[in-house]
């Protein structure tokens, strides 16, 4: 329904990004990201997934990936953006009704259409950090 509702967002605005945020921690937001992103990777959009939650990041853990580099080494001049996105291969989990999802995610071209800016190393004022 988020991916529907993001796709609708795009015709009627033009919109190219969402940004994701909360008040209180624990609400879901990264969960509430990660899986509208894979979702549009599968039927074919590149997604950047980026995880600027400088205190508590999780988007590496749920992609598997390392966190050294990032959104807080690029904003410190210490990576370059291009080097530090993560491209994440989506592949089937063996359960029924996902083998399609598979080949979808492969597609004709085999580029990744997923890739994640983690966070980086943690930062010791995030707010300094992003702004």
């Amino acid at each position: 329904m988020v991916r529907t509702k993001l796709e609708l967002m795009e015709v009627d605005s033009g919109g190219r990004s969402v940004a994701v945020t909360s008040c209180d921690r624990g609400e879901g937001e990264s969960v509430g990201i990660a899986n509208p992103a894979v979702t549009m990777a599968l039927v074919g959009k590149k997604v950047v997934l980026v995880d600027a939650a400088l205190r508590r990041p999780s988007q590496h853990t749920f992609f598997r990936i390392t966190s050294e580099v990032g959104v807080s080494t690029v904003a410190a001049g210490r990576s370059a953006l291009t080097d530090s996105l993560v491209p994440v291969k989506l592949q089937a989990d063996g359960s029924p009704g996902h083998e399609d999802h598979a080949a979808c995610a492969a597609g004709v071209e085999s580029q990744p259409r997923l890739y994640v800016l983690p966070s980086g190393s943690l930062p010791p004022n995030p707010g300094e950090t992003l702004a």
